[in-house]
């Protein structure tokens, strides 16, 4: 791997700034994990509650009375993924504030993306325009 210094010259990256690299790859690696997780506990709480709702509605059987029904798990479901969400993007800014703290070289590039993503998040989300 390689990087351009200030005179424009090519020169190759050292031991310390490979393993910071990695170091951070192996975070966004864990963060996409968790987002696969939540997202997966998600879109089952929700499956599960659709599922339930037709096989109702098609066989026309009244619900028992459950202490937790299928309405409550797909909502323990939805809660433990927003939950899941929430807390590895938490532990995700807090580590990538760390890094920045070190103060590498290489690593000063990202503080404003870091900064403009921080801040245009919960603008997207409030918006419900994470999307667009």
């Amino acid at each position: 791997m390689t990087h351009q210094g200030a005179e424009g010259k090519v020169a190759p990256l050292d031991a310390t700034q490979l393993a910071v690299e990695r170091t951070r790859l192996a975070h966004e690696r864990t963060l996409m994990g968790w987002i696969r997780t939540a997202t997966s506990l998600i879109s089952f709480g929700f499956t599960i509650y659709k599922f339930f709702q037709f096989v109702r509605k098609e066989n026309k059987i009244q619900h028992p009375d459950y202490f937790l029904g299928p309405r409550e798990f797909a909502l323990i479901m939805i809660l433990a993924g927003l939950v899941a969400l929430v807390l590895a993007t938490v532990q995700h800014h807090r580590y990538i504030r760390r890094f920045l703290e070190l103060d590498f070289g290489h690593f000063r590039r990202l503080r404003g993306v870091h900064r403009a993503n921080t801040r245009r998040l919960p603008v997207a989300i409030g918006q419900g325009r994470c999307g667009e």
